[in-house]
């Protein structure tokens, strides 16, 4: 069987135990009460038969033989559906879930809440709706439609007539921008060509003929070389130019000339330096881009990197230091970002990945947070609505290219996202992750005409319908929460994704069936508070669970009455509770009462629903008893105790016998020196007291499994233990722990913290007594049901170790025995109730 850490309920037990291999059918039908004797017995004539022949004829035998598998399961599924709710619930839920309004967490009061509000004034007429403009865009103005222009850039074809070399140099002089005077240049040029040409030719004459040739041919060679040289370095600078350009959209002879004047360059043969460029060398850098393969043209005098290079040229830009990338961008901008902004974000957008600079790309990512922020304001006035969608979903793709680090700071694109995405989100579409879902549903919704709302449970499934609907009585169902909606579109989150939620009458908020049962909220906000909703299922300890016009109920019963409690949200931090005006209350431990022995006396009993666990230490525990009385085994509990979550205290046993035998004294100490007949005595003068209650002792079982309350480790705790947590010998630790504090004595209950059922001190100050005589060796093959140990003895059971013992002797699984009549200073006891369950139903609240 699978090992399980949790409480389960006796529903869940009688399953367990019809379908499990290991437990035998005869203990099965006996623990669930099977009825043997109205099972068909024609077949049974046939197996008594076979048994004759074989002399197997014994009663046990005949038992084994009429029990079968099925016939368990059938039987513990009718006792399962016999466990009817006291009052009926018309809508009922998987695993008998019921949703209720957890919690209300009002949302700040923004500008975009007073925006809401003054889009709400506008609307004359219940069907009509205004835009709603969020906040970040209060104080952003909208572009224009000349801002909102992309130059196009159409390639020359090839058959065209290609323009001057000069025109970039030439449109250059007509936008009035300073660039070198040609005319010096070449008069200057002129007389040094002549001056040289008199030189060599005065050489050449004074030289023999074949000096001559030899000079010649090394001119030639120094020439070539010079030529490739030269060749080389202009190949190296046309890379770096296009490098820098390849930010550009498109190259114009502005953008051009500035760029040159970035690169330093050096003068060569055939070029006079004036400044910082001179005009051949402009012409000659003109001719090589309109040669160059990677470069186009268009018709007039723009050129453009073709598309599949730009990539390449990127990695050359990104290959530049920080001054040089910050100069060629600041140039970009000074071109684009007044007159095209659209098409400067587009260009920064394609760059962006390639800067490195991080203050670099701080600057950039807050021009494109601006400019995006810009379009949404355009696309919430309604101008060229469709165009807009396209600008958006250019941006979009580019941003959704950035490092993530970039794209978590360009926050305004949750905008884009919900202007793209507009019609499936207001159908209510899922919002993906990557975007803010505050900033996407600000997007979709849209102001209408206030109305009020209600939450309502069907069956299994959560509805949103306006309150004149649910009001009505043909509409079934239980209300949740009833708020007033002035917006058209919610965001509800399930499960972690969140979604939008149009707000139409019937429209469906959550399925449970549709998720896995581990889902327990549910939340919607709106543009004022945000709610959440969270699945209840009927805690193990009720008979029932319902809901009416109080709330959310639960039935269960205290000595045959049964008592409704109902549930209350916490005003802080932590889940609610089911409180009642009976006797019954709940904590986050579970179902407890608080049993009035006295005036001033009272003890707190909490309800352990049935289960299974291992009991004993297995083989690898440290310091455990190697001997056989701690062997591993399989345990199974049918029936529901209520268990004291202190041992008796000195107050509560002279409430009941009148006098105190302690060693130490003190009113909320745990009584000891009493021996198991004086437990005996005691727990017959308070069910004498206080009828109805059956209190007793616990049995072996029963304390190791409250005091494991769900661990499968030494302690409840875990695998080690300090002074701080139990009082025994800290002067003896566990298992290589460290040393601790030695008390010598026992310590008022409840000094300590307690396990996770509520139940204080299970591990040391004193012994407990149990119900059980000792039994040596506990072992099983078979899972025991309900183990009450041997039917006679000479010791009883004690468990949990005392101040005395080491970290040793204060384990889960450490068993003790002692003689009836003994007593000393180290041994107490634990009360437990069996009270008798009827069917009664007074104490049931209206």
């Amino acid at each position: 069987m699978k090992r399980l850490h949790t409480q389960v309920s006796k529903a869940d037990i009688l399953r367990l135990l019809a379908v499990s291999r290991n437990a035998p059918a005869a203990v099965a039908a006996k623990m669930i009460g099977y009825p043997v004797e109205q099972q068909d017995r024609q077949p049974l004539k046939k197996k008594q038969k076979k048994s004759e022949k074989t002399g197997e004829t014994g009663k046990d035998k005949e038992e084994e033989q009429e029990i079968t598998r099925s016939a368990l399961r059938v039987h513990a599924q009718d006792e399962q559906d016999k466990m009817a709710p006291l009052e009926p619930v018309p809508q009922k839920v998987p695993h008998e879930a019921f949703w209720y309004l957890a919690e209300k967490r009002a949302l700040k009061k923004t500008l975009h809440r007073l925006a809401v509000l003054h889009a709400c004034q506008e609307i004359k007429s219940p069907n009509e709706k205004k835009c709603i403009l969020p906040t970040a865009l209060l104080n952003i103005d909208p572009l224009s439609k000349e801002e909102l222009a992309v130059p196009t850039f159409v390639p020359r074809e090839s058959n065209e007539s290609p323009l001057s070399p000069c025109s970039l140099v030439i449109a250059a002089q007509s936008n009035k921008r300073p660039i070198a005077q040609a005319q010096p240049n070449q008069d200057r040029f002129q007389d040094r060509f002549l001056d040289n040409l008199v030189a060599s030719t005065a050489e050449s004459l004074s030289v023999p003929c074949n000096k001559r040739r030899q000079i010649r041919r090394k001119k030639t060679e120094q020439t070539v070389r010079r030529k490739k040289q030269a060749a080389k370095k202009n190949a190296l600078r046309i890379r770096r130019l296009l490098g820098l350009l390849s930010v550009a959209a498109y190259i114009d002879p502005f953008l051009l000339q500035e760029t040159v004047r970035l690169i330093p360059s050096s003068p060569s043969a055939g070029s006079v330096r004036t400044g910082a460029t001179d005009i051949f060398t402009g012409i000659a850098i003109e001719n090589a881009l309109r040669s160059h393969p990677d470069v186009e043209q268009d018709s007039k005098i723009l050129l453009a990197l073709k598309s599949e290079k730009k990539e390449m040229y990127y990695q050359v830009f990104a290959q530049e230091d920080e001054q040089m990338q910050t100069d060629m961008l600041a140039l970009l901008r000074q071109r684009d970002a007044a007159h095209s902004p659209l098409l400067f974000a587009l260009e920064l957008l394609s760059v962006l990945p390639f800067v490195e600079s991080p203050l670099l790309q701080k600057q950039l990512i807050g021009w494109l947070e601006s400019f995006i922020l810009r379009l949404v304001r355009t696309w919430f006035d309604q101008f060229d609505h469709q165009i807009l969608v396209q600008h958006a979903e250019q941006l979009l793709q580019l941003i959704k290219m950035l490092p993530p680090k970039c794209k978590r700071q360009i926050t305004a694109h949750s905008f884009l996202y919900g202007i793209l995405h507009n019609n499936k989100l207001r159908s209510g579409a899922i919002v993906s992750s990557e975007y803010d879902s505050e900033r996407v549903i600000q997007t979709v919704q849209r102001a209408m005409w206030p109305v009020r709302y209600q939450v309502i449970q069907q069956g299994e499934k959560l509805f949103l319908y306006p309150s004149s609907e649910a009001s009505s009585p043909h509409l079934p169902g239980s209300p949740l929460v009833e708020f007033e909606l002035s917006v058209d579109c919610l965001l509800v989150d399930r499960k972690g994704k969140k979604a939008t939620l149009p707000v139409q009458s019937g429209m469906l908020v959550h399925d449970c069936t549709d998720h896995c049962t581990d889902e327990k909220e549910v939340y919607i906000q709106t543009p004022t508070e945000q709610l959440i909703f969270t699945a209840c299922f009927r805690p193990s300890w009720a008979k029932s669970i319902g809901r009416h016009k109080k709330g959310l109920f639960v039935d269960t019963s205290w000595l045959g009455i049964t008592h409704r409690l109902f549930w209350t949200n916490s005003t802080g931090e932590g889940a609610g509770l089911w409180n009642g005006g009976g006797p019954l209350q709940t904590d986050h431990y579970g179902l407890f009462v608080d049993l009035k022995i006295t005036e001033r006396v009272t003890q707190r009993f909490r309800q352990i629903t049935p289960g299974w666990f291992m009991m004993g230490s297995p083989k690898d525990e440290p310091e455990r008893e190697s001997w056989g009385k701690e062997s591993l085994h399989e345990v199974i509990l049918t029936k529901k105790i209520w268990v004291a979550d202190t041992a008796v205290t000195q107050e509560l046993w002279q409430a009941i016998m009148g006098n105190n035998p302690s060693f130490f004294s003190g009113i909320y100490r745990p009584i000891e020196q009493v021996s198991y007949q004086d437990a005996m005595l005691f727990l017959e003068h308070l069910n004498k007291r206080i009828p109805g209650i059956r209190a007793r002792l616990l049995t072996e079982a029963e304390w190791e499994y409250c005091c494991r309350a769900g661990s499968a480790t030494p302690f409840c705790f875990g695998n080690r233990i300090t002074p701080d947590q139990v009082n025994y010998n800290g002067q003896h630790p566990y298992h290589t722990g460290l040393v601790g504090k030695n008390r010598r004595q026992s310590v008022p209950v409840k000094s300590f913290p307690c396990n996770a059922w509520g139940l204080f001190e299970m591990h040391g100050n004193v012994w407990e007594w149990c119900q059980d005589y000792w039994q040596e060796d506990l072992f099983s093959q078979e899972p025991q049901v309900d183990p009450t140990g041997s039917k006679k003895g000479e010791f009883r059971v004690v468990r949990g170790g005392s101040w005395f013992l080491g970290g040793r002797g204060v384990r889960s699984a450490v068993r003790g025995k002692f003689a009836p009549h003994f007593s000393n200073s180290r041994i107490g006891f634990r009360i437990a109730l069996a009270p008798q369950e009827v069917s009664s139903r007074k104490g049931l609240d209206a």
